[in-house]
C-alpha cells in the first residue's frame, strides 16, 4: 500500500510546482480584485482534487501500470484502496491549503476570519468525497476517456440539483430547521457511507475486470 502511495505522489510531485505557480497566481489575482476568496478558493480546490486523482488514475491507465501492479503480492482491493486513501490525503492537503490563504487573505485585508466561512470551507472542499464517489467507479469500468461524458456530467451535477430545485420550487424548510451541528452530523455521515460504499463497487469492477 505505501508502495503505491509513493509512486502515486512521485507522479503529483512530478508538477506540483506548476499547480503552486497557479495557485499563486489565482491568490493574487483574487485577492488584488476584492473577491471574496473564502468562497471561491474552496471550489477551486475541490476541483483541483478531483483533477489530481483523475489525472493520477489516466496517468496509470496510460502505462498499464494496473496490469504490472497486480503481477507484485498485491491484492487488488488494495490496488483500489490505494485510489481512496490518496483522495483522502489529497483533499485533506487541499483543505489545508485553503484555511492558510483564507487566513493569509483575511491578514492581508484587515478583516478577521469568522467561522462561517471556515464551514464553508469544509463544506465546499469535502465535496470532492462526492465527485470522486461516483467517478472512481465509473474510471475503473469504463476508463478515463470512455467515462469523459460522464465525468463533466457528474462534475456539474452540484449545480444542475441547484437549478433543477429553483425551477421545481423544492421546499428546504425541514433542512433550515435543523441545527448546524445535526446538518453537519448529517453531512458527514453522508459522504462517509458514501465514499464506502463507492470503494466498495470499484472493488467490485476490479475485481471481475481482465487486465
Amino acid at each position: 500500500m505505501l508502495g503505491l502511495l509513493y509512486k502515486d505522489f512521485y507522479i503529483i510531485g512530478k508538477y506540483s510546482l506548476k499547480l503552486i505557480l497557479v495557485i499563486a497566481v489565482l491568490f493574487i489575482i483574487t485577492v488584488s480584485s476584492g473577491s471574496d476568496l473564502a468562497s471561491l478558493f474552496p471550489v477551486y480546490f475541490s476541483m483541483l482534487s478531483t483533477i489530481l486523482l483523475l489525472s493520477n488514475m489516466a496517468m496509470d491507465e496510460q502505462k498499464n501500470w494496473n496490469l504490472y501492479a497486480l503481477t507484485q503480492p498485491i491484492t487488488r482491493k488494495v490496488l483500489v484502496g490505494s485510489k481512496y486513501i490518496l483522495g483522502i490525503i489529497i483533499s485533506v492537503v487541499s483543505l489545508v491549503a485553503v484555511l492558510l490563504l483564507i487566513y493569509s487573505a483575511s491578514l492581508i485585508s484587515g478583516k478577521p476570519l469568522t467561522s462561517d466561512e471556515i464551514y464553508i470551507a469544509l463544506i465546499s472542499v469535502s465535496t470532492f468525497y462526492i465527485i470522486a464517489s461516483f467517478l472512481v467507479p465509473l474510471v475503473y469500468k469504463f476508463g478515463v476517456e470512455k467515462a469523459r461524458l460522464a465525468i463533466l456530467a457528474i462534475c456539474f451535477l452540484p449545480t444542475l440539483i441547484v437549478i433543477l430545485s429553483t425551477k421545481l420550487n423544492c421546499s428546504l424548510s425541514i433542512l433550515i430547521t435543523l441545527s448546524p451541528t445535526t446538518l453537519s452530523i448529517i453531512y458527514v455521515v453522508f459522504i462517509t457511507v458514501l465514499y464506502i460504499l463507492s470503494f466498495l463497487i470499484s472493488s467490485y469492477i476490479v475485481k471481475n475486470k481482465d487486465y
